[in-house]
């Protein structure tokens, strides 16, 4: 009956020791949590929607660019093929103007008119400034 109790005492005083140890555990963790919290995003660059580039790592930042359109202009579509963007445009006399662009200047590198032709032959890009 003695070594009965011993064993129960002993088993009490490892839950209430087991218990110590979570209780500072925790504690740590929490006093450790907003230096944490500074360090590392609350969430994934994926979820957050920043882009990333193709190796994994965030794209820098290129702040606001304007990009000249013509007046009265309305964007149809916008599309990213081939490390571009492509800007598809209506202007005010309904005439479709494709505009290709460099999406890390802003720049646009080349456009089109698509304009009405009889024979539909010899079409080349006329330049975006007619």
């Amino acid at each position: 009956m003695n070594a009965l109790k011993t064993l129960v005492i002993g088993m009490g005083i490892l839950i209430v020791a087991g218990i110590a140890v979570i209780a500072v555990t925790i504690v740590r963790r929490n006093a450790d949590a907003p230096i944490a919290a500074q360090d590392k995003p609350a969430v994934s660059l994926a979820q957050s929607g920043v882009p990333e580039s193709r190796s994994g790592a965030p794209l820098a930042s290129f702040g606001v660019r304007d990009i000249a359109v013509p007046v009265g202009s309305e964007i149809v579509s916008i599309s990213a093929a081939d490390g571009r963007i492509i800007l598809e445009l209506q202007d005010a006399e309904q005439v479709t103007r494709i505009l290709l662009l460099d999406p890390a200047t802003g720049a646009a590198l080349g456009g089109w008119r698509l304009v009405e032709s009889e024979t539909g032959r010899g079409m080349t890009p006329p330049s975006m400034n007619r």
